[in-house]
């Protein structure tokens, strides 16, 4: 009996230690910033006013320009490439009468051809120094760019296209200037 109660002793001495034990308290504390606001960039560009809007009494041989501006009114730097459209109200007419010569950007107060001699309206050209998707340059945020356009009516067109206009459109495409970004699917 003496032998049993001891076993039973031992055995609430040991869960008393246990729970003894477990309870031991030690100092706490903790803490936590302030919230921190995490802020997206913006990516966005705007061409200025087309000058001239308009061109009155173009002859076959006679080469004409346009110029406009382009702001990156975004936050940060952008990649930029273009496409010129347009066609002869009278639908008859070929498009490649209108000969697009150069595009050009100013860059530090020099023209710098990107595109020449496109061979139809809808051809691609990109900010960069050659002309070429592989070297494209940065316009930085609040940046604003000259560009130009040259263009010449072929002079060996028809006399069908006397008293004809023709619609010209300039569009841009910009992107992050990421390597990894990809352009917009359209313009």
């Amino acid at each position: 009996m003496k032998k049993k109660l001891s076993h039973i002793m031992s055995i609430v001495l040991s869960l008393g230690l246990i729970v003894a034990g477990g309870v031991t308290a030690y100092f706490t504390h903790q803490a936590s910033t302030q919230q921190i606001v995490v802020s997206t960039g913006s990516l966005a560009i705007e061409i200025g006013e087309t000058n001239p809007i308009r061109f009155d009494n173009l002859l076959p041989g006679q080469e004409q320009e346009i110029t406009w501006t382009v702001s990156n009114t975004g936050s940060t730097p952008v990649a930029l490439k273009g496409k010129i459209e347009g066609n002869w109200e009278d639908q008859n007419l070929l498009g490649a009468d209108l000969k697009m010569i150069d595009v050009s950007a100013q860059i530090d107060g020099s023209w710098l051809s990107l595109a020449s001699d496109l061979a139809d309206p809808g051809s691609e050209f990109f900010l960069s120094a050659t002309g070429q998707e592989n070297d494209l340059m940065n316009l930085a945020a609040g940046e604003i760019i000259p560009m130009r356009l040259k263009f010449i009516l072929d002079s060996q067109v028809l006399d069908d296209y006397q008293n004809q206009n023709y619609g010209l459109s300039v569009h841009l495409a910009a992107k992050q200037t990421n390597s990894e970004a990809n352009w917009p699917s359209s313009y």
